[in-house]
């Protein structure tokens, strides 16, 4: 079973935001709402944990930290890295088993959303975009048409039915 560890959940939301219950199925979830403040409490915290997911930018996650916890990197098969001319250097890829799992998880958030944005009328969907758009720019997060490969539409899944090429 994959352990995985969601960090820095300090107001308690990430497991009400969305459906986890398909996740809890075949993998162990923690969630950690307290910040781990150093390297050495974050290893032994996190080193039974084959997948990390930071929430936040709160929690520094230094290369000594990576370094610890090594398990992610080579056991789990995941990530490949290391830059050989350089040791001070860690220079993480996905593996292809890591980039499946990217694009699982991408495939099902994209399910997610558009099962929700279904049940809104076509309006209050084309209503929303300017709103998100603003949100992820206060946010600081980019704002371009490659967002909505993440899943955002303001078509209902019979137009995309319908639509060339669907």
């Amino acid at each position: 079973m994959v352990a995985i560890a969601v960090l820095d959940d300090y107001q308690n939301v990430a497991l009400r935001m969305a459906d986890w219950s398909g996740l809890q199925k075949s993998h162990r979830l923690v969630v950690f709402n307290q910040r781990l403040n150093d390297v050495e409490s974050a290893a032994r915290a996190l080193a039974d944990f084959d997948v990390v997911c930071v929430m936040r930018e709160r929690m520094p996650v230094p290369r000594a930290l990576f370094e610890r916890l090594l398990g992610l990197r080579n056991d789990v098969g995941l990530l490949d890295g290391d830059d050989p001319a350089d040791r001070r250097n860690l220079l993480l890829q996905l593996t292809d088993q890591g980039r499946a799992l990217v694009d699982d998880v991408m495939d099902r958030r994209r399910h997610a959303i558009a099962a929700v944005l279904d049940r809104m009328p076509a309006l209050q969907r084309t209503a929303l975009v300017p709103v998100l758009v603003t949100f992820a720019a206060a946010a600081g997060e980019m704002v371009d048409e490659h967002l909505w490969s993440l899943g955002w539409t303001t078509s209902s899944a019979d137009e995309r039915a319908e639509a060339p090429g669907a």
